[in-house]
C-alpha cells in the first residue's frame, strides 16, 4: 500500500462537542497545546488550499517536496519524483 502525505496552507474548522461551552473551550486549549483530544468529541472540516503551493512526501521520505503551481495532474505534479523513487526500489 502506497501512502502520500500532503501539506498545504488552508483554513480549517474544528467543532468540539461537550457537556458545556467551557468544556468545549478547554478541549480546544488542549488541542492547541498538542495534548490528546478525544476523536469522538471533535469534528474537523478542512477547506481547499489557499495557494497553489502544495507539498507532499511519500512513505519513507523525511522531508516534504514542493509541487509549485499545483496543476491537478499526477504526472505533471508528482510523476517525475515518484518515477525516481520507484527506480531506487
Amino acid at each position: 500500500m502506497h501512502q502520500v502525505t500532503f501539506r498545504f496552507v488552508t483554513e480549517c474548522e474544528l467543532t468540539f462537542a461537550a457537556e458545556s461551552y467551557e468544556e468545549a473551550y478547554m478541549q480546544f486549549i488542549d488541542f492547541q497545546r498538542g495534548e490528546h483530544v478525544d476523536a469522538e468529541s471533535v469534528q474537523l472540516m478542512a477547506c481547499p488550499p489557499e495557494t497553489d503551493a502544495v507539498y507532499f512526501k511519500l512513505e519513507g521520505d523525511t522531508e516534504f517536496h514542493e509541487i509549485s503551481h499545483f496543476k491537478g495532474d499526477f504526472k505533471a505534479d508528482m510523476g517525475a519524483y515518484t518515477n525516481e523513487v520507484m527506480g531506487r526500489h
